[in-house]
């Protein structure tokens, strides 16, 4: 009997180390997560802090002096151009976003047996480990922010959280349904809205004209809630619209959708959705606010007169001469230019002036990317007031210049 216990001790002491090591090791991920979060938030709040065409440089360089070498610049970086960025991550999602030693034995095995696979067996003990520790509490995470700044004035800034999480994707999943996805939040400025070729003005602009949230209409195993600004928008809105909960980074159950992670941005946009579907008259109009956006986010923009128009089967054929370039580089005075009208709606019959000048908004079919207008803003006549209103749009534009951060 006495024999036996030598192997009987071998044999248990191994789930008894775990067993014993495991409280430890999740209390000790605990204790990271909550330091991560903190830090997390104090850097969320020097974000917020910083405002737009106000903070300057030396005032943010001072206030972030102390994240150090966390921050990283571009090589360019001068009195007039600079940036810098700065991320955080948390231990575990450091080591899973590298090449970490499980990664290693799976290519050193694969090379010295000649194997070929895609996943290997040390991969997969990985993967089952971070199973476990995201049923057990855990959220790997990163957080990265940035502010850039020309002639000496902060003009951009961004925030973005990745939580890697366990649970049911609210929105486009059953509810039995449990995996493994990213939670993504993006917030960042730019200097103007963007549009595919052909795409209208985006609802939401008839009703704050400078800034937006949404989401994809497609993530790849993830939830992700956006919301961008331009430096031109009001500076409580943006704090406002920037608020997150950060308690996504160590609660027990684990958030899920963008309501949670961003509750008032998400509450105004589900609002704004169910607004916007009643399709009130009132909203959709050529107003001031609604011209300075077509300055603003037109990629080109000029003064012409109709020369002529025909009927072509569904559509109309008009061609104008060039009065005057508010805009862009395409086109010069004088020069022709022609361009489909598509009937949109009720207004299959647009007439267009031919005696006065008219504003048009390009490419409208004449080249890409394109805004296209609202109905009421199609062949507005190029009055005084009109292009008062386009032209302060237009200063509010610096797309055209060096960029930062993405659009």
């Amino acid at each position: 009997m006495a024999l036996w216990r030598p192997r009987l001790n071998l044999f248990l002491a191994p789930p008894i180390i775990l067993g014993a090591l495991l409280p430890v090791a999740l209390t000790a991920s605990q204790i990271e997560q909550h330091v991560f979060r903190r830090r997390a938030e104090l850097l969320l709040s020097q974000i917020q802090s910083v405002e737009l065409r106000k903070t300057t440089w030396s005032e943010a360089q001072l206030q972030f002096e102390k994240w150090g070498a966390r921050r990283t610049f571009p090589k360019s970086c001068d009195a007039q151009r600079c940036s810098f960025e700065l991320t955080l991550e948390d231990p575990v999602y450091h080591f899973l976003w590298q090449r970490n030693f499980f990664v290693k034995l799976d290519d050193y095995f694969r090379w010295k047996l000649d194997l070929h696979y895609n996943t290997g067996p040390f991969m997969r003990i990985e993967l089952a480990l971070l199973h476990c520790y995201l049923r057990s509490g855990g959220h790997p995470a990163k957080v990265t922010a940035s502010i850039a700044m020309r002639n000496g004035v902060v003009w951009a800034k961004s925030f973005e959280v990745n939580i890697e999480t366990y649970g049911h994707p609210a929105y486009w999943s059953p509810p039995e349904f449990r995996l493994e996805f990213s939670l993504l939040v993006q917030l960042y400025s730019v200097p103007r809205f963007r549009y595919l070729d052909g795409t209208e003005i985006r609802s939401q602009l008839y009703l704050h004209s400078d800034y937006e949230i949404g989401r994809p209409g497609g993530c790849t195993i993830c939830v992700l809630g956006w919301a961008r600004f331009t430096p031109y928008a009001d500076p409580t809105e943006v704090r406002r619209i920037m608020q997150l909960d950060l308690s996504c980074l160590t609660r027990w159950r684990p958030c899920v959708s963008q309501a949670e992670i961003m509750p008032a941005a998400w509450n105004q946009y589900n609002a704004e959705l169910s607004q916007l579907d009643e399709r009130e008259k009132s909203v959709f109009v050529c107003s001031a606010s609604m011209l300075q956006v077509m300055g603003r986010d037109s990629s080109d923009i000029a003064v012409v007169r109709v020369i002529s128009s025909h009927k072509d089967e569904d559509r109309a054929i008009v061609n104008a001469r060039v009065l005057e370039w508010l805009k862009g580089s395409s086109l010069k005075v004088g020069d022709a230019v022609q361009w489909t009208v598509w009937p949109r709606g009720q207004n299959a019959s647009l007439s267009l002036p031919k005696a006065r000048p008219m504003l048009l908004f390009l490419g409208l079919n004449v080249h890409s990317p394109r805004i296209s207008p609202p109905l009421t803003c199609e062949g507005l006549s190029a009055d005084e007031n009109t292009l008062n209103q386009v032209r302060l749009g237009i200063a509010k534009d610096y797309a055209g210049e060096e960029r930062t951060f993405p659009l």
